[in-house]
């Protein structure tokens, strides 16, 4: 049986193609993520949220908040405690079981890129708000039915939202269940440090005299992922280039279920 050998020279040449681009590309000009203090941030946060979950960052705050059952729209301030920031929350019902929410800084060093203004040409269909009804509303949720038998339900301490199929009680979606939510804000370098909860456990002994407790392996895991989160807040260098951050580090982490 004769084999046609057609294609030979072409996988041939495909090959060498690709042998080439591989060899042209220098991994020196790409940073690791130990490298990219971006990453490292990330990651610091992701890992935060397992070991130091029970610390609340993020508080809706109750007396700014607005629902409008007609337009099916929910709006409040939330503060990050640790950082004694501001940043605005919207919550807008849409038709077909869709939905949009915005989280962003209530008073930005600089107006920032908002997509709100260019949404229509940025979506394919911006579909209109659909009404909903508000169930119940307490100093610590509010629960409100959405269309097809969907339930919405906000917490305001920690904040966090899910939405709930009222039928099976499943978690259809689920915002910030982790209580993992990091939003670095704009702020100036003479701005202090956002603070932390101590580093150190201080205790006093019989006489009143201050002791420090050492930390424990998960204390101390928390302390070094705590200053990781502060990597190179103003500027960073990868290959002789400085990337100054005039107005600090830009990151956001959260988890979605």
């Amino acid at each position: 049986m004769r084999h046609s050998t057609g294609l030979l020279p072409l996988f041939v040449l495909v090959v060498a193609m690709l042998s080439v681009s591989v060899e042209s590309v220098k991994r020196g000009d790409f940073k690791t993520c130990s490298q990219s203090s971006f990453c490292v941030r990330q990651r610091a946060a992701s890992t935060l949220a397992t070991l130091d979950s029970a610390a609340s960052r993020f508080k809706l705050v109750s007396s700014t908040l607005l629902i409008d059952e007609s337009t099916g729209r929910v709006a409040a301030d939330l503060v990050d405690d640790a950082a004694n920031a501001l940043f605005h929350f919207t919550f807008e019902a849409k038709e077909k079981n869709a939905f949009r929410t915005t989280i962003k800084e209530k008073i930005p060093l600089v107006p920032a890129f908002d997509l709100a203004a260019f949404q229509d040409a940025a979506l394919v269909s911006n579909g209109s708000n659909a009404r909903f009804t508000l169930n119940n509303q307490s100093p610590t949720d509010i629960r409100i039915s959405l269309n097809n038998n969907l339930l919405l339900t906000i917490h305001s301490d920690p904040f966090r939202f899910e939405i709930v199929d009222a039928d099976t009680n499943l978690s259809v979606f689920a915002f910030n269940e982790r209580n993992s939510l990091y939003y670095e804000y704009q702020r100036l370098k003479s701005d202090p440090i956002p603070s932390t909860s101590s580093d150190n456990i201080v205790e006093k002994d019989a006489d009143g005299n201050p002791v420090v407790v050492e930390l424990s392996d998960t204390e101390k895991k928390i302390k070094q992922l705590r200053e990781e989160l502060h990597k190179d807040m103003w500027d960073e260098s990868f290959g002789g280039k400085l990337d100054s951050k005039p107005k600090g580090m830009r990151m956001l982490y959260f988890w979605l279920e």
